[in-house]
């Protein structure tokens, strides 16, 4: 009997090659007249969240990301979208002035950035936060479409998620885990070519004070090149920044990835979220790929609601 318990603690992703074919092809793209060619990456049926890739009209060689929550829920929906794209510009060193366009054919409210370039721009130490800024997934636009439904564009970075990458599928109910689940596909070169990126991914976003809150391997991106596996730390729905005004203690709810979840942001301790939350879960997101599963997972359904009960 496998001792390790497991749990699946978050709505998975449908993909669009999985058997929801039809269910994913009815949902409506972005519909942005610059971009074509919508391709579907993810959906969250519980909130509606949508991902989509699109291609560049006037350049089909570029393609974008765009986010949004087709299926209704647009006030939550959209406060997530600028919250996100308010802490990525931060993160980025990025400004943003709002223009609203009125073009013949488009009412897009466009909020536009403009890098803030420093004066020692050629110094090594911008140098290596330039480095670590490729890391995270940079934002280019949030903008609305003709039904009036906010747009978040992210460029794209290629790749697959993490999961998929060491394992060879994303979702996590396809995953066996017991003593006899192959051993992830991961080469010891690669796994630390990996942790090395993803350290100094974290800390370009500590460094603009900002905590992720949800590191696990489904929100980080990762593709082959010549020089090995590259990465970019993406979802930044629950990110915040550190020192708030309005930062409490978490009791209401949970958020994130209960399996990467440090025990702080259960609500339970007493003590507040920061940075270190993101290394508590980095921690848990290695152990996954070295191991094969993470070090806490609960399949018993009475554990699972023992579970609950507490952390409710």
């Amino acid at each position: 009997m496998d001792p390790r318990p497991s749990i699946d603690l978050k709505e998975l992703p449908l993909k669009a090659d999985s058997p929801d074919d039809e269910f994913n092809n009815s949902l409506p793209t972005p519909n942005l007249q610059s971009y074509t060619d919508y391709k579907l990456l993810y959906v969250n049926s519980r909130n509606s969240l949508a991902i989509h890739r699109a291609r560049d009209v006037q350049d089909p060689t570029k393609t974008v990301i765009c986010k949004s929550y087709v299926l209704g829920g647009e006030e939550q929906g959209d406060e997530r979208l600028r919250s996100e794209f308010d802490i990525l510009q931060t993160i980025h060193g990025l400004t943003s002035d709002i223009d609203i366009n009125n073009n013949n054919n488009n009412n897009i409210l466009s909020i536009r950035d403009s890098r803030r370039r420093s004066s020692d721009s050629n110094s090594c130490e911008n140098s290596k936060q330039s480095l670590n800024l490729h890391r995270i997934i940079r934002p280019i636009d949030l903008v609305y479409n003709d039904e009036r439904k906010l747009i978040l564009l992210l460029k794209d970075f290629g790749g697959v998620p993490l999961r998929e990458y060491v394992f060879g599928h994303h979702k996590r109910d396809r995953m066996l885990f017991s003593p006899t689940s192959p051993l992830p596909s991961l080469s010891l070169e690669d796994f630390l070519s990996i942790a090395i990126q993803l350290c100094e991914g974290l800390r370009a976003i500590h460094d603009a004070s900002v905590t992720h809150k949800d590191i696990n391997p489904d929100n980080i991106i990762c593709k082959k090149t010549d020089d090995g596996p590259q990465i970019q730390i993406i979802d930044f729905n629950l990110a915040e920044i550190s020192g708030q005004e309005n930062q409490q203690l978490t009791h209401m709810g949970l958020h994130g990835t209960l399996a990467y979840l440090s025990p702080e942001q259960t609500g339970r301790t007493n003590r507040f979220v920061d940075y270190r939350t993101d290394m508590y879960s980095l921690g848990i997101t290695f152990w996954e790929i070295l191991v094969g599963y993470p070090p806490f997972e609960f399949k018993d359904p009475m554990v699972n609601f023992i579970f609950f009960f507490f952390f409710k």
